[in-house]
């Protein structure tokens, strides 16, 4: 191979780097809901799941975590109806429900003022809020981004924990919310 050829293989390679990180970055998984389809995430790599089933028909809680330590965790609860007159809380409805959560935690957080945060993703938006820990225990978590988001028919509550080191788990959360679908 001559030396115009190998700059221009290596020029390529590094244009094509990032996209090869971002698409060998996540894994598409599909959790099953009862009744009312799959939940389609896109999720990191190089994290774990484990979901809970409490009862028949009932949501699951999944919990994310990494494969290895214990920087962060993502709870996350995907609600529907049960029944076909009652509609769950879409666009600013959501708004309401988080600020609630955001009066609950604001005695516990070093934030003096926490406003909610509008989410969009691909089958519907929320509000999420970000608070951080005023005396967390040793091992505790001392990060809380919190929310609800629409995805669908479903209304998806989420919580995010993290310790210092982990602000790219948190955003990924975030984008795998962002790009949650409900498959039917």
């Amino acid at each position: 191979m001559n030396h115009h050829n190998m700059k221009y293989l290596l020029g390529m390679l590094l244009l094509a780097a990032p996209l090869m990180v971002l698409a060998g970055g996540t894994t598409s998984r599909e959790y099953l809901l009862s009744g009312h389809g799959n939940l389609a995430l896109q999720v990191p790599s190089g994290w774990r799941d484990q979901v809970k089933r409490p009862a028949k028909r009932m949501p699951p809680t999944i919990t994310f975590s990494p494969k290895s330590g214990n920087l962060f965790q993502v709870i996350v609860t995907p609600i529907w109806s049960h029944r076909k007159d009652h509609k769950l809380p879409s666009g600013r409805k959501i708004r309401p429900l988080v600020e609630s959560s955001i009066q609950d935690i604001s005695r516990q957080a070093v934030e003096q003022s926490i406003a909610p945060r509008e989410i969009t993703g691909k089958q519907g938006g929320g509000y999420y809020f970000s608070a951080t820990s005023k005396s967390p225990k040793p091992g505790d978590f001392k990060y809380l981004s919190q929310g609800m988001i629409r995805i669908g028919d479903l209304l998806a509550t989420f919580t995010i924990l993290s310790k210092d080191g982990a602000e790219k788990d948190v955003q990924s959360a975030l984008a795998m919310f962002r790009g949650a679908r409900q498959i039917k």
